[in-house]
């Protein structure tokens, strides 16, 4: 088997980022540039040295219309690239991954192989008060979402999570895993990011941000793919990460571990 390089996985991450650009800006869907995508955009022109992975992000709305047009077309974007996620019915994440049928990879120690993908996270509107109570629900919510995953391993031997597993199964085994994934997201979208100050990547973020933030996009250059991220990209970057043109010590300099080939006939 012939593994690609580093620097391949990233040409193939880029070349599925300008077909989801091109596919996006056709259908006149609103996105930017994401956490450390932007990051890396900004301080280093592209990927982050030592990150292998691509982020994007849209209001609510915006992602909506992205999965109608998906489900009108048998959830592909093109011949090579397709989506999965909870609100397709076709996958177990409460946001989309377009995944690139050609590349299979592994990521560290994961037993079943999955397609290279580029993550896209809708932004949800957020409460004007109690929103610590509010983030503090959903996080309860996350947390049992994760304990109900298909492909989640325990270690038996780590009581902590092993408990865990036990308790969230007991208290909430008399809901189906569909039923559950269902209302997660329902609580997630609940606000009208029309009328919140702030949103959120509420299924899997951890940190909210400006809701006008999404109201100025420009153009930037990641790489060689001309893509789309928020104007005020310091309110965006600082609220994130802080003090963003400092690089982490090197110990925490490290990569999602992800080996990659290319699929043959026999493994489609």
């Amino acid at each position: 088997m012939d593994y690609l390089t580093s620097d391949e996985i990233k040409t193939e991450l880029l070349n599925s980022l300008r077909e989801i650009d091109m596919f996006l800006k056709k259908n006149n869907i609103q996105y930017s540039i994401m956490s450390g995508t932007m990051l890396g955009c900004i301080r280093h022109g592209g990927f982050i040295p030592w990150d292998d992975d691509i982020d994007i992000g849209m209001l609510r709305p915006e992602y909506n219309k992205l999965l109608n047009l998906l489900r009108k077309n048998s959830n592909c974007l093109n011949e090579e690239l397709f989506g999965v996620g909870i609100e397709l019915e076709n996958g177990q994440w409460p946001f989309l991954k377009i995944y690139n049928k050609n590349i299979l990879v592994k990521e560290n120690m994961e037993e079943k192989p999955v397609n290279l993908w580029i993550d896209v996270f809708p932004f949800d509107g957020m409460p004007c008060r109690q929103s610590n109570l509010y983030q503090r629900y959903i996080m309860l919510l996350r947390k049992i979402f994760h304990y109900r995953r298909d492909d989640l391993t325990i270690d038996k031997k780590n009581r902590k999570h092993f408990f865990a597993l036990k308790t969230v199964n007991f208290l909430t085994g008399f809901i189906s895993k569909k039923n559950f994934e269902k209302y997660y997201i329902k609580i997630c979208s609940k606000y009208d990011v029309n009328t919140s100050e702030w949103v959120e990547d509420l299924t899997w973020g951890k940190k909210s941000v400006p809701r006008n933030l999404f109201d100025n996009l420009v153009d930037y250059k990641f790489e060689t793919v001309c893509v789309k991220g928020f104007e005020d990209y310091d309110k965006y970057l600082k609220r994130i990460y802080g003090n963003y043109m400092e690089l982490p010590p090197e110990e925490n300099r490290v990569n999602h571990g992800v080996v990659a080939w290319r699929v043959k006939k026999n493994e489609e």
